[in-house]
């Protein structure tokens, strides 16, 4: 993925940020996320998705967010999602049930010691 534009626009308007403070704001936009869905569904009283324009303005926030952070750590997102989900199908290759597979998968990781990575 290509991050340059980002770049640009963080410079030019003097955003810059240390990489803890820039991990702070993808967990404030995750929780702003997090809010607007449980707000929606009643906090999980009903099952519904957020609304299309809700749903957009929220992962459009925490994707500027994850994507800054990944700029600062010179990471490209979008081949760090997709190892990820390769490194997911081989866990779920290992005998992981269809079940709550990221509940599992995060319980697999801890006791092999890893960090759960999905």
């Amino acid at each position: 993925m290509n991050l340059s534009l980002l770049e640009e626009f963080i410079a030019r308007h003097d955003l810059q940020t240390a990489p803890e403070w820039s991990l702070l704001d993808a967990q404030v936009q995750l929780g702003e996320l997090s809010r607007a869905l449980l707000k929606q569904t009643d906090f999980g009283r009903e099952s519904a998705p957020l609304a299309p324009e809700i749903a957009h303005e929220k992962i459009g926030d925490l994707m500027f967010a994850i994507a800054y952070f990944s700029l600062i750590h010179g990471v490209d997102p979008e081949a760090a999602l997709w190892d990820s989900i390769a490194r997911f199908e081989a866990k779920l290759g290992a005998g992981l049930s269809p079940s709550s597979k990221q509940a599992e998968l995060s319980l697999h990781c801890l006791e092999e010691g890893d960090t759960p990575t999905v």
